[in-house]
């Protein structure tokens, strides 16, 4: 009976072993992917706030290139000769968004 009894705690034991190498493999690679995963999100957070700076240089450009047209369009309209951003109707020029009045032989 104490054979049997010992037959089977060192079967047990043999068992538990196995189970806690397994468990450190495990743990181990666990370790490893975590450090990967941590890797990666400063990887991807680095990337994201150079693409967040980019998108407001990309937005301040676009706003620049709208209030450009919008000054062209409101200097151009019918009736004014349009040359070099020089604007002449009768004796008003506009002149790089400056209204300058000029006299009549200009």
């Amino acid at each position: 009976m104490v054979t049997q009894t010992m037959s089977k705690l060192r079967s047990e034991l043999k068992s538990l072993k196995e189970d806690a190498a397994t468990f450190s493999s495990l743990r181990a690679m666990f370790a490893q992917r975590c450090d990967e995963y941590v890797t990666q999100l400063d990887q991807l957070q680095r990337q994201l706030s150079s693409a967040e700076e980019e998108k407001k240089t990309l937005n301040s450009l676009l706003r620049m290139a709208i209030q450009q047209k919008l000054a062209l369009t409101q200097v151009c309209f019918v009736g004014v000769t349009f040359s070099c951003l020089e604007v002449k109707f009768s004796n008003l020029c506009v002149h790089h968004g400056k209204e300058i009045y000029m006299s009549e032989e200009a």
